[in-house]
């Protein structure tokens, strides 16, 4: 009598588990694959803890709602922010003034911000696009390729040599509100793509990318390099000779997830990381079960607040990491989402920040 009661329990719970599964990746937003990173890096040598960006000085502190991207005027007198407002807002260096600038039209969000040869802002707009953006005026230089609209345009740099852009499609499959499940999702939706300004068009260059995000083309034009957040890496496709076209690995096991990336005067990379690594989370992001999960409201928040440290990496034209700064607790800023050098100071954007982290690097 046990027995069968026993067997009767134990087939109404498989059942009842079966059901529950059926309906849950029913439901899934997404169609998950192990997402498998190697294990995070040592805290030591140049990736050694440290509170250097405790030391930030805050730029217009309250005026500018999560500025994800920065890029300085051509005559270096003013920054542009682009604030979840929708607005490109502009800072004067010397005095911190801030004014609305250009607002990008309907519910835009803008993401990527680059200097234009001719002293124009580009931006990316996740559904918007490729926007040229002067004083109160945004032109779409680009929302489709092939085709297929763009669902999360997202970061973008100009060669200096013939003003081609690069930009990334994210995700083909997820927009600017679903960045999450893409990476939850674990699978490359993403592509790198080439606004030529001299005929109007937009080519492919990469696919397969694990959401490909900040973009930055050498000092030299001859290669450009993409940050896979999903990933913790970046590649480099080469622009020039005789690897033309040829997407190769730049930096890997990043000690967090890269999101913008700037290049410096001196042909460096300054790697914006917008959360540090969670072994605990990554192992379990090998299971697609666990990451259905997570696809719910409930696990979403989960994951933004996993973890709310700033980190950003220094990085040669060579890959070799240089120097890595960090705020291990989010006391002065978070989810840093770029870093920008200019006349010796590094400005950071970030995701929880309604400011500009300003930081001399003569104190570092």
């Amino acid at each position: 009598m046990h027995t069968r009661y026993a067997y009767v329990v134990g087939l109404v719970v498989a059942l009842a588990a079966a059901a529950r599964w059926r309906a849950l990746t029913r439901d899934s937003p997404i169609d998950p694959h192990p997402t498998q990173l190697p294990i995070p890096p040592p805290p030591t040598g140049v990736y050694a803890p440290n509170a250097h960006l405790h030391k930030l000085h805050r730029l217009a502190d309250g005026a500018l709602p999560n500025p994800e991207d920065l890029v300085v005027s051509s005559d270096g007198r003013f920054l542009y922010a682009a604030c979840s407002d929708g607005w490109i807002k502009q800072i004067h260096l010397s005095s911190g003034h801030v004014r609305n600038w250009t607002l990008v039209p309907g519910s835009g969000r803008p993401l990527g911000l680059a200097l234009g040869l001719h002293g124009e802002v580009l931006a990316c707009e996740p559904s918007l696009g490729l926007l040229n953006i002067t004083e109160g005026k945004v032109t779409t230089l680009s929302d489709d390729v092939c085709g297929m609209k763009f669902k999360f345009a997202d970061a973008l740099d100009v060669s200096r040599e013939d003003g081609s852009i690069y930009f990334t499609d994210a995700s083909t499959k997820f927009g600017y509100g679903e960045s999450n499940l893409d990476v939850l999702e674990g699978r490359p939706n993403g592509r790198l793509l080439k606004y030529d300004p001299s005929t109007g068009t937009t080519t492919v260059l990469a696919t397969g990318l694990h959401f490909p995000n900040g973009v930055a083309v050498s000092k030299d034009n001859s290669f450009l390099v993409v940050c896979e957040t999903s990933k913790v890496r970046c590649g480099r496709l080469w622009l020039k000779g005789s690897q033309k076209g040829i997407l190769e690995s730049f930096i890997d096991n990043l000690p967090g997830y890269p999101d913008n990336i700037h290049r410096t005067e001196r042909g460096t990379f300054w790697i914006g990381l917008v959360s540090g690594r969670s072994l605990l989370i990554e192992t379990v992001m090998n299971f697609p079960f666990v990451k259905h999960l997570f696809a719910t409201q409930q696990g979403m928040k989960f994951l933004d607040v996993a973890s709310r440290m700033a980190k950003v990496l220094e990085v040669s034209d060579q890959g070799e990491p240089l120097r890595y700064m960090e705020d291990p607790n989010g006391k002065a800023i978070g989810f840093v989402t770029c870093a920008l050098e200019h006349e010796n100071h590094l400005y950071l954007g970030g995701l929880a920040s309604d400011f500009v982290g300003r930081l001399s690097l003569e104190q570092i």
